[in-house]
């Protein structure tokens, strides 16, 4: 049943880390841990961006407020 497979699921996880496999599922996700890693350096880029954004924005409005 499923409760069953879920219980064999976790004995073989928790088998698997107490035996030193948790390096083993770090490299399989290794691919996954990069993409995450360039999508937080990406935003961060972005945070870093916005206070310039907004005064290219100041700039326009007054420029085209003044007319």
């Amino acid at each position: 049943m499923e409760t069953e497979e879920r219980g064999r699921r976790r004995a073989l996880f928790i088998g698997t880390a107490l035996e030193g496999g948790h390096l083993n599922l770090l490299r399989e996700h290794q691919e996954d841990l990069e993409l995450c890693a360039e999508s937080k350096a990406k935003s961060v880029l972005l945070l870093l961006l916005l206070p310039v954004l907004a005064i290219i924005m100041e700039n326009v409005t007054a420029k085209y407020a003044a007319g």
